[in-house]
């Protein structure tokens, strides 16, 4: 079972400041009857229906009974503030709470585990949240709880007044049989898909049949090319071999000829390493690296050092003057301390006196620590003796860390005196060291330029030999050359009447070998054609493999679609669906006529297949139209009873709270109005269940109801009176 816990509504339609009810501590059947406190005379629009039937509604599902679209939800007097409606919810051994309402104009929708503070478990949106929440958690959606939980007068839910196609639709849709209408639709889309595959089959195994076909006229023509072909190589190869000992013969001549021919003479090599060979002077004797002759003298400098004065330790002196300092201080305290506890003692004990004999006063003095006047005078006496040694220990602090000042500026003077004679004395030794350094320079540039006129002087006489030196070489070799180039001269005359034959030669073995190699050729190619496989035949035989498999699926679909026209016929209207509303036209009508005689009604009412209804009264057949306004009460009540009934029968998780909202107010009399309350007294008992019956009537008797509330409308505010019994 699905229960509810402490609902509190916040701005919401007539409701402004918060109000709570806790359904889980409700009992049987609970009456509401409103009282408007600002049109006299009327419990109209005080917020009965707001309260129990709109904002549990709005909070579970999203939607209110009466439609209210979400820019009307915020009370017109608290047009900014958010609205809010929180609910908590049990199933089984789990604890949910839910928050829905609207915040800044927009929608929203939590659902947590435990508490406001447990783990949320939104999802992408708030659909999608209010999916999970009627599906995993409390099994039903709104029409089911709408038949079932939240039973109305509503012109909306008044099932005789619908169409015909109107009433069907709302029976399958609480009864659940539109999955036989969407079985339907998903047979027929499945048979429309099925008989386009057939037609697709039935194209696809006419091509094949004509692919086929076309292969066997390929497969000749093909067969009758590849013997002409091999015909045609025949006659070429023929060709050929004509022509084959004409190459031969003059191949043989051309190599007599070739072989008649002078050799090559030799062409000597000039041997240029005979020539005397070029003997260069001696090499240049460069002088021995540069060495200064001019020593560095260092300056004589007296470095006058100041001795650095004696540093006395006045930390030690200081902390000794801190530590007697201390101590003093802790005896001062100490002495006023007991001197303002001598005074207060006195204030304390002074009254006391005035009334005591003296022999008591010493008692009292005593009780409260009365010291003498020695004593106060001795603690004067300390105070006085402290400050007088603080005040001389101030003193000689101060001059001892005036010494130790003065000390410190003696010593820093005698660095700072020590430091500027160092940098003179280091002045002048930098000023020697640059002196001697640009003599040193001096000194081997004149070095250098003498090293480098007696390199140039060498140089020029090593390359007036080498110049006399090529100038005889030269002239040996051009006669040397000038022999050598008419020897191959010669030789090539020669080489190029040897080269002119053998060209020729390779010209007619070119030929002759492209001979050879096109006879061969030809005859790969007659041998590869003869052995050229027939590819029609392997097309053939796969497209005939296929064409079974087209027809073996072909009779699939077949048996298919026969299938396919059983489960149209099953789930289609004339099918199980007819039965199922048979069964439930049965059902219908004995609950039905149930209520009605519970509710003191003597004709019958009776509903065909299609949910006409028909009505028999004792004199005869009539229609609904014709009732009384209390008889339409007690039928409309009695059908939506009956449907609740019947779908709590269907496996729904059960709630514990039913609304029953203003259905005993259609004119019914007190005989109808007492068995709709003995009726529901019925359901919560056997149930276990909440019913809380609203209505404009005044709470006729008190003895049915486990409690009667009064939702009072006030300066435009709606609140909840609990228990409120009227005398």
């Amino acid at each position: 079972m699905v229960k509810l816990g402490k609902m509190t509504v916040e701005n919401f339609l007539s409701v402004g400041p918060k109000v709570e009810l806790d359904f889980g501590t409700h009992r049987g059947v609970n009456y509401i009857f409103g009282t408007n406190k600002d049109v006299d005379g009327t419990r109209n629009g005080c917020g009965k229906s707001t309260f129990f039937g709109d904002a549990l509604s709005f909070v579970m599902f999203g939607e209110t009974p009466r439609k209210v679209s979400n820019k009307f939800i915020t009370h017109r007097q608290m047009p900014k503030k958010d609205t809010l409606i929180t609910l908590y919810v049990y199933k089984e051994d789990k604890t949910y709470y839910l928050e829905a309402g609207l915040r800044r104009g927009s929608g929203f929708f939590n659902l947590f585990i435990d508490n406001e503070r447990g783990e949320m478990l939104n999802k992408s949106s708030i659909k999608e949240t209010r999916k999970y929440f009627e599906r995993e958690i409390i099994g039903f959606d709104y029409l089911v709880a709408r038949s079932a939980f939240f039973l109305t007068s509503d012109e909306n839910s008044n099932f005789l007044k619908m169409k015909k196609e109107a009433k069907r639709n709302y029976v399958e849709s609480i009864f659940k049989l539109g999955v036989f209408g969407e079985m339907l639709k998903k047979a027929r889309v499945d048979l429309n898909a099925l008989d386009k595959e057939i037609a697709i089959s039935q194209d696809a195994t006419r091509r094949l049949v004509n692919d086929i076909k076309g292969f066997e006229v390929k497969e000749d023509e093909f067969v009758k090319s590849i013997n002409d072909k091999v015909a045609a190589c025949d006659v070429q190869i023929g060709k050929l071999m004509e022509s084959k000992p004409s190459l031969e013969g003059k191949l043989s001549k051309l190599k007599e000829t070739y072989a008649s021919l002078p050799e090559i003479p030799h062409v000597p090599e000039i041997e240029y390493e005979k020539f005397q060979p070029f003997v260069p002077p001696p090499p240049f004797v460069a002088s021995p690296p540069f060495t200064s002759s001019i020593a560095f003298i260092p300056p004589v400098v007296d470095i006058k050092e100041i001795a650095m004065p004696a540093k006395t330790d006045y930390s030690e002196i200081l902390n000794k003057i801190d530590a007697a300092k201390g101590k003093i201080m802790a005896a001062k305290s100490e002495a006023e301390g007991n001197l303002s506890s001598y005074e207060r003692n006195l204030k304390k004990c002074e009254n006391i006196w005035a009334a005591v004999c003296d022999d008591c006063k010493p008692i009292i003095s005593k009780m409260y620590d009365v010291k003498d006047g020695s004593y106060v005078q001795e603690q004067k006496d300390m105070v006085v003796k402290c400050a007088g040694s603080l005040t001389d220990l101030e003193t000689k602090r101060v001059q001892i860390i005036e010494l130790q000042k003065a000390e410190e500026e003696s010593v820093r003077k005698a660095v700072q005196t020590n430091l500027d004679h160092k940098i003179e004395a280091d002045a002048k030794v930098r000023e020697a060291k640059n002196k001697h350094e640009d003599e040193v320079r001096r000194e081997k540039a004149k070095y250098e330029e003498a090293e480098l006129e007696a390199r140039r002087r060498y140089d020029d006489n090593l390359r007036e030999l080498i110049r006399a030196y090529d100038d005889a070489v030269l002239k040996s070799r051009r006669k040397s050359e000038e022999a050598v180039l008419e020897i191959k001269k010669k030789a090539l005359e020669i080489e190029a009447e040897r080269n002119k034959v053998s060209d020729s030669i390779k010209e007619v073995e070119k030929f002759f070998n492209e001979l050879v190699n096109g006879i061969k050729m030809v005859e790969d190619k007659k041998a590869e054609l003869v052995k050229t496989e027939n590819p029609f035949k392997n097309l053939i035989e796969e497209y005939s493999v296929r064409l079974d498999a087209k027809n073996e699926e072909f009779a699939k679909f077949c048996r298919r679609r026969k299938l396919l026209d059983v489960i149209t016929t099953i789930v289609g209207e004339d099918g199980v669906k007819k039965h199922i509303l048979n069964d439930i036209v049965d059902i219908v009508n004995n609950r039905v006529q149930k209520y009605l005689y519970e509710t003191g009604s003597s004709f019958t009412c009776v509903f065909d297949g299609s949910f006409n209804c028909e009505f028999i009264t004792e004199t005869g057949p009539t229609s609904y139209e014709n009732f009384s306004s209390g008889e339409k009460a007690r039928i409309n009540l009695s059908i939506l009873l009956t449907f609740r009934d019947i779908l709590l029968t269907m496996g729904f998780p059960k709630m514990n709270v039913l609304v029953v909202d203003e259905l005993i107010d259609s004119n019914l009399d007190s005989y109808a109005v007492n068995a709709v309350a003995t009726v529901l007294k019925r359901i919560t008992s056997t149930e276990g269940l909440s019913a809380y019956l609203i209505s404009h009537r005044e709470c006729f008797d008190d003895g049915l109801f486990e409690k009667v509330m009064e939702v009072v409308k006030q300066g435009g505010f709606t609140t909840l009176i609990e228990d409120s019994r009227r005398d």
